[in-house]
């Protein structure tokens, strides 16, 4: 990403969160650079501190990332890589399949059904069948948090 953000992230809460992961993550990059090669060991360590601060925000991000729908390609986009990340996760963490991992991806891949499906018009036969079985509307957590 640039200096502008792509999609509108007034209307992409999604957009928005993108834009702050991405802007942390190329933090994130310098500090490891500096982490690595630093000149001093104080420069090493204060380093490491921005890391490892850098990195609980971003898991802060995925984690309220999975609330929203993506309204745009940057939301959208966020929200599919954190799908792929949750999916790790849940295959390779401790929390098992009823973990909160899963609950997150849940929400994440529904919000991404609805987005294709918004922004793709209608659906192919095949397409509804599939919905139909592996993610019908009764499972859509975003349902319950629309009320």
């Amino acid at each position: 990403m640039g200096e502008s953000i792509p999609g509108d992230a007034g209307a992409c809460p999604l957009a928005a969160l993108c834009a702050e992961a991405g802007d942390l993550i190329r933090r994130r990059r310098v500090a490891e650079e500096r982490e690595l090669h630093g000149e001093s060991p104080r420069e090493r360590i204060a380093a490491e501190s921005t890391v490892s601060e850098i990195t609980a925000t971003l898991g802060h991000i995925a984690r309220r990332a999975s609330d929203f729908r993506p309204a745009s390609r940057d939301g959208a986009f966020l929200a599919i890589a954190l799908a792929l990340a949750e999916a790790e996760v849940v295959a390779f963490g401790e929390e098992g399949r009823q973990g909160p991992a899963l609950r997150r991806l849940t929400r994440l891949l529904f919000a991404l059904r609805a987005y294709v499906e918004r922004e793709g018009g209608a659906r192919s036969e095949a397409a509804e069948a599939v919905a139909t079985y592996w993610m019908p509307d009764a499972m859509d957590p975003h349902r319950a948090l629309a009320g």
